[in-house]
């Protein structure tokens, strides 16, 4: 993980088809302390495109996108970008998909109706290169994982299902 530096602003992007979604980020980062806003796309066509011409600090990736899953685009922004930090924003429960999202590559998972100060404690987090889940559902994973039952993790089922 390459953190950004202290001293400069952590440039921040996003993948989000809701120009309200959006937008709402976009001022919500341009207000944060040490941070500041690169730019915004729709899809994940736009995002690769983007991506191409300016490399962000914090990429935020929807999971619903018009044009394919968030997933893949996590996947394919982490083999192109693999120090670029990730940060989910769904509006689905961290047991369907965060899981996933941090397998694709993903350093953070945000539902968004989180509160401002959840998502400025998770860019931070990010930022600093660490890994930001709810409070419950960390203790979910650390749990799983110390007791050697880490697929239990992936539900019922689900982890025969592609993305």
């Amino acid at each position: 993980m390459n953190p950004t530096s202290p001293d400069s602003p952590c440039r921040v992007a996003i993948v989000e088809d809701h120009t309200f979604m959006r937008e709402g980020v976009k001022l919500f980062v341009s207000k944060m302390k040490d941070f500041s806003w690169a730019w915004g796309a729709m899809s994940a066509a736009d995002a690769m495109t983007e991506l191409d011409k300016d490399t962000p600090d914090l990429l935020v990736v929807d999971l619903m996108l018009p044009d394919r899953s968030g997933l893949e685009l996590i996947k394919d922004v982490h083999v192109l970008h693999p120090q670029l930090p990730i940060i989910v924003l769904s509006m689905h429960d961290e047991k369907l998909y965060a899981h996933r999202a941090l397998k694709a590559g993903a350093r953070g998972y945000l539902r968004k109706d989180a509160s401002h100060a959840e998502y400025e404690k998770a860019f931070q987090r990010v930022r600093a290169g660490g890994i930001s889940l709810s409070g419950s559902f960390a203790d979910e994973v650390l749990l799983a994982f110390a007791s050697g039952n880490a697929r239990s993790l992936e539900g019922e089922g689900l982890e025969s299902l592609s993305d």
